[in-house]
């Protein structure tokens, strides 16, 4: 009985029994002990060499190597009649990898913290990765999709700070009428020193939004004439996913579309870029940010979708994005042909290909130079070596789909040569199905039309005479068409 209540008040008491705590020593010592294994098998592996040195509290310095386990125990047992928390500030770790960085010799870790290393076959490895360099041909079929050379991307800092430099004197020596009036313009531009603190301090609450209201400063920024300074106070860069949701909606819907072009140039892409490249996927109110964005159709194709596919160095994951933003999205015809035929011009790249399918498939009304300018995009590869990518072809075969009723004669006879010339096992009979289908429509649609009817008796106006054409003006001819028409 009196043992029984004893196991229930440790119970409750929430005390461990002895033989649990012995077990669970038991397995932290098999595990750290397999990750000693681990270590050293690491450490034959990538070249490393020397001794972990583990301090604790006063800092005298303890080797451990496979006794790792032992360590861990004795510093439990010295430890369980002392506070947790003492135990957590007192406990300091330092690793020490080799001794030759120390005495002057070649360091194992390069410059960055990289930790570098060579393998038993002859290998380079940095931070456990294989160093390699591609060439040959699987660099061109990479070359293929990226460009050889990308624009260097530029923030609004950079921008702001740009804009700074150049306010500044350049000479000293400049005349006395020229320097008053730079000093003039410095001083109407300057910012009090309580707007740059309020500011600041707005950026600190944009930092940390999730949900509520907008302060009323911020409101007011798109109707400042020096409103990339005042924005780029708020620093934009740490604001969250929602901030950037209630500043889009709030510049978009106040900026015109040269100034929502910026906006969405110099904020928007790059905080969606940023966070696609962190998360391998776009957070949810970043999203509808860019849908937010094609409120200006031409501040979006301007600020985003151009400058992402004229960068070169634009990822497929980016311009898939982007794209399924168009694909959701009601964009005006004009501003979508305007888009096909910039997009037909630029160096390839597969972002482009993926813009000119999802543009293509939306199925507008396009005018010819938009549907001219994209079947030149796909002749020029005519005399492109090698195999191209897929998305290439699915482009190709989206213009076919759509428009191959508004495709001239020439143009369907070199499209099918160029399916010969670059053929793929998927999609180029299909091309060519499209194309045999449309000839096919044609020919029966021909040979089944009405007859015209015959005119039985000629219009009395056919011929007009001079008497009549001059009395009309000139204008005889144009109302014979109004008539017949």
């Amino acid at each position: 009985m009196g043992e029984g209540g004893g196991e229930e008040e440790d119970e409750e008491g929430g005390f461990v029994p002895r033989k649990v705590s012995q077990r669970i020593l038991r397995q932290a010592q098999a595990q750290l002990a397999e990750e000693a294994e681990s270590d050293e098998e690491i450490e034959l592996n990538h070249g490393l060499s020397g001794k972990k040195r583990v301090r604790f509290g006063g800092g005298k310095g303890r080797s451990v190597g496979g006794s790792a386990a032992d360590t861990f125990l004795a510093s439990t047992k010295k430890g369980q009649g002392e506070d947790e928390e003492d135990e957590e500030d007192d406990l300091e770790i330092d690793l020490e990898f080799g001794d030759d960085s120390a005495e002057g010799g070649s360091s194992q870790f390069g410059d960055g913290g990289l930790q570098r290393g060579q393998g038993a076959g002859g290998e380079t490895f940095v931070d456990g990765v294989p160093d390699f360099d591609i060439g040959g041909a699987e660099g061109a079929v990479l070359s293929r999709f990226m460009p050889e050379e990308a624009n260097k991307r530029r923030t609004l800092a950079d921008i702001i700070m740009e804009k700074l430099a150049a306010r500044m004197p350049s000479a000293h020596g400049e005349e006395g009428g020229e320097e008053g009036n730079n000093s003039g313009q410095e001083e109407e531009l300057a910012l009090d020193p309580r707007a740059i603190e309020v500011y600041t301090e707005v950026g600190r609450f944009l930092s940390t939004y999730k949900v509520g209201k907008i302060p009323k400063v911020f409101k007011v920024i798109p109707s400042l004439p020096n409103w990339e300074e005042v924005l780029f106070l708020t620093n934009p860069e740490t604001w969250t996913p929602h901030a950037t949701y209630a500043a889009t909606r709030i510049f978009v819907s106040n900026l015109n579309a040269s100034k929502a072009q910026r906006f969405n140039a110099l904020i928007l892409l790059p905080k969606c870029r940023d966070d696609i490249y962190m998360h391998k996927r776009l957070n949810f109110h970043l999203y509808l940010s860019l849908r937010k964005a094609v409120y200006k159709p031409a501040a979006f194709y301007k600020g985003i979708l151009l400058p992402l596919a004229a960068g070169g160095d634009c990822t497929l994951r980016e311009a898939l994005i982007v794209g399924s933003v168009i694909a959701r999205s009601s964009v005006p015809q004009l501003h979508s042909a305007a888009a096909i035929i910039r997009l037909a011009g630029l160096p390839y790249s597969g972002s482009v290909s993926i813009f000119l399918r999802y543009l293509l498939n939306k199925k507008y009304s396009l005018p010819m130079p938009a549907v001219d300018a994209t079947v030149d995009h796909l002749l020029s590869f005519k005399s492109q070596e090698g195999p191209l990518p897929v998305i290439w072809h699915q482009s190709f075969l989206a213009l076919v789909q759509r428009y191959k009723g508004a495709l001239t004669p020439q143009q369907i006879v070199d499209l099918t040569a160029l399916t010969g010339e670059h053929f793929h096992h998927g999609i180029s009979p299909e091309i060519r199905r499209e194309f045999s289908a449309a000839a096919a429509a044609k020919t029966s649609s021909t040979s089944t039309a009405p007859a015209p009817p015959l005119k039985l008796a000629t219009h009395s106006s056919a011929v007009i005479p001079a008497k009549a054409s001059k009395k009309a003006g000139g204008g005889g001819s144009r109302q014979m068409m109004e008539d017949e028409y």
